[in-house]
């Protein structure tokens, strides 16, 4: 079968809104410079290459920006930092970006996170790419399969996506168009696009494409991947939208596939469960993307993934 991975979009999940963490005991300066987490105001990355599935322990490097109101404090690094130790460097990657103020934060895995049908995000924007190249629109059995998609996260679509891009090769031959390193966002073998290995900072990179004028994706194919991304169905609202201030509408791809350590096996119980969102916090736009490995279960990756969602939003904000 083509199918890439397991869906289970009747299941609604038990959403944490706005999920506070128990207090963190003050990490040494030692365990700080353990965890993958950096500031940049101009967003840049600061991460050394690594290969797709391996385990990556970067040294931070903390750099405030003299431009930015809200630089995150020690106090929100700390909180984030202990975190990752203690769910594991390996099997979660967080990453953060303040569109209002140029702040950015990340941490944990740079590399090897499986995508699950967060990998939808980065078809569509290939489809859109190819088709701003070429100077010409989705036509509408086009615009109905990406529809399907984004908004119900249907394999069967994505599939037909995959295939109408060109299929694997031609999805890495354009990923640094996108602002995708071929090395750090791999996709995976012949129809398998869901287990795409690849990190938050990577993904961010997707959502920024989305907001920013320099944006590789035309006006017109921005505004179809937002609005696709504001219309998921009810019980894919789950993640990063739980951050969101009450008055505000999300934008959101999630992604959840039952994986164990080199393939997915719906037997296995151990989960990926994996957010992208775009949310006005406290009347900042931010663009948050947060993804785990080796979840108990589904719900305990979805309240998972809002916690560090939540944290990601108080270190950039606080």
């Amino acid at each position: 079968m083509r199918h890439a991975v397991p869906m289970r979009v009747q299941r609604r999940a038990s959403l944490r809104n706005r999920l506070e963490m128990p207090a963190v005991v003050v990490l040494s300066v030692a365990l700080v410079i353990a965890i993958a987490v950096w500031i940049s105001s101009d967003g840049r990355k600061r991460a050394h290459t690594a290969a797709p599935g391996t385990k990556v322990h970067t040294a931070p490097t903390f750099t405030p920006s003299p431009s930015t109101k809200s630089t995150p404090t020690p106090t929100a690094h700390r909180h984030l930092a202990a975190m990752v130790l203690r769910h594991g460097p390996d099997r979660v990657s967080v990453a953060a970006y303040d569109d209002t103020t140029g702040a950015m934060i990340s941490a944990g895995a740079r590399a090897g996170m499986r995508t699950a049908s967060l990998a939808k995000l980065q078809l569509l924007e290939t489809l859109l790419l190819q088709r701003d190249r070429a100077g010409t629109q989705l036509d509408d059995s086009q615009t109905a399969t990406v529809t399907r998609m984004i908004e119900n996260s249907d394999n069967n679509a994505a599939d037909d996506v995959f295939a109408d891009i060109g299929g694997r090769e031609r999805v890495m031959e354009l990923e640094p168009a996108l602002g995708l390193s071929p090395s750090r966002t791999v996709p995976g073998p012949g129809y398998y696009w869901g287990l795409t290995r690849t990190s938050a900072p990577q993904q961010l990179q997707l959502l920024k494409n989305l907001v920013r004028p320099t944006s590789p994706l035309s006006v017109a194919s921005r505004k179809l991947a937002l609005t696709l991304m504001r219309n998921v169905e009810d019980d894919q609202r789950w993640g990063v939208p739980a951050i969101a201030d009450d008055s505000s509408v999300a934008a959101v791809k999630n992604g959840w596939l039952a994986v164990d350590d080199d393939d997915y096996d719906e037997s296995e119980g151990a989960w990926a469960v994996n957010s992208a969102g775009i949310v006005t916090v406290e009347g900042h736009r931010l663009l948050v993307v947060v993804m785990t490995q080796h979840d108990a279960d589904f719900d305990a990756g979805i309240s998972l993934v809002q916690q560090f969602a939540a944290a990601a939003a108080d270190a950039i904000l606080h």
